[in-house]
C-alpha cells in the first residue's frame, strides 16, 4: 500500500507545467542572472536595498516566472526564484530564511508569491512578520495572521475563485481580462479561462502595482498600524489527499466581516477615480481599464 501511495505521488508531481521557450530566453540571455543551488537570482543593473523572494505556483516549472521577475528587477529591485521541492512550495514555505543571509546588503524584504506560492509567502510572512516589509500574492489571497494594508493582491477578472476568498479591502488590484496563470509563461492551465489580455500585458501592470505598492513601504509613509487579524488555523496542514494540493485554500476566512471593496481602476485609466480620493495607495481597491464590464465568472 505504502509503495502505491509513493508511486501515485511521483506519479502526480511529475505531471506539471513547463516553462515556455519566451520564459527560457530569459534565462538563455544571462545578464544579470546567477543561479546558487535552488535559487535563481535577477540582480538589477545598480545596486539594491529591496529584494523579493518569490514562490512559484503549484506544479509549476519555477523557471516560467522569469519574464515577471525579469520585469521586476529592471525597476530596481533584486528577485529570487525558489526552485521547490516537487514543484510545490506547500513542501518548503520557509525559504525565504535561506534567502535573506545570501543578502546583506538588502534592507527592505517582500515575499511573493502565485497560486499556492502566493498561499505559502503568506504563510511566512504571518509567522516571520518582522523580516519581511510586505507580502505580494498573484492570484492568491492572504493565509494566517498578516495585515492586508502590508499587503498586495493581485489577480485577474477571470479568476473569479481568488475574488470570492478576498475578505478584506486593503491594496488589491483586479487585472481586467486577466486569469490565473498569465502570471507565468507556462501555457494554459487546466480550469482556467483563456485571457482576454496577453501574458505581456498582464505581467506588466502586475509590475505597475508592484512598484507602485513598494515605494510607501519602504519610506514608511502613510502606513496605517498594523491591526491584528484573527484565523482558524495555526500552522500548515498537510493535505489528506494530493488533489488538494493543486489550489490550497488555508482552511476556513479569516474571522472578520466581509466588507465590501471600494473599486478603483488600473491600467490606461489608472488616474481615473471612482468615488474615493487618490491621496494615497493605502485603502484601494483598484480594477485594470477595459470599456466592458468585468465578466461574470
Amino acid at each position: 500500500m505504502a509503495a502505491l501511495c509513493a508511486g501515485a505521488f511521483f506519479w502526480y508531481v511529475s505531471d506539471y507545467y513547463r516553462a515556455e521557450d519566451v520564459a527560457l530566453e530569459v534565462m538563455a540571455r544571462g545578464t544579470g542572472i546567477t543561479v546558487e543551488g535552488d535559487f535563481t537570482i535577477l540582480s538589477p543593473s545598480a545596486p539594491s536595498d529591496t529584494g523579493i523572494v518569490f514562490y512559484p505556483g503549484a506544479k509549476v516549472e519555477a523557471e516560467a516566472y522569469l519574464p515577471l521577475l525579469d520585469r521586476i528587477r529592471q525597476t530596481g529591485v533584486t528577485c529570487v526564484l525558489v526552485h521547490m521541492p516537487f514543484n510545490m512550495a506547500i513542501f518548503d514555505p520557509g525559504a525565504a530564511q535561506d534567502v535573506f543571509p545570501l543578502f546583506p546588503q538588502i534592507e527592505h524584504w517582500y515575499v511573493a508569491g502565485h497560486s499556492m506560492g502566493g498561499a505559502m509567502a503568506s504563510d511566512f510572512a504571518s509567522k516571520h512578520p518582522e523580516e519581511v516589509d510586505g507580502l505580494i500574492l498573484l492570484g492568491a489571497y492572504i493565509y494566517g495572521d498578516y495585515p492586508d494594508e502590508k499587503t498586495l493582491t493581485v489577480y485577474g477578472s477571470l479568476n473569479q475563485s481568488v475574488e470570492d476568498h478576498i475578505d478584506y479591502t486593503e491594496n488589491i488590484v483586479e487585472i481586467e481580462g486577466g486569469n490565473h496563470a498569465q502570471f507565468g509563461n507556462y501555457g494554459p492551465q487546466k480550469g482556467d479561462l483563456p485571457a482576454a489580455i496577453s501574458a505581456e500585458e498582464q505581467q506588466a501592470q502586475t509590475v505597475a502595482a508592484i512598484e507602485e505598492f513598494r515605494p510607501g513601504r519602504a519610506e514608511g509613509a502613510g502606513l496605517p498600524a498594523a491591526r491584528p487579524v484573527k484565523t482558524d488555523k495555526k500552522s500548515v496542514p498537510m493535505p489528506l489527499c494530493i488533489g488538494t494540493l493543486f489550489f490550497f485554500r488555508g482552511g476556513k476566512a479569516r474571522d472578520r466581516k466581509k466588507r465590501k471593496p471600494r473599486i478603483w481602476f488600473f491600467g490606461e485609466k489608472r488616474r481615473q477615480q471612482a468615488a474615493v480620493s487618490p491621496s494615497s495607495f493605502s485603502r484601494r481597491r483598484r480594477r485594470a481599464a477595459s470599456s466592458a464590464p468585468p465578466s461574470a465568472v
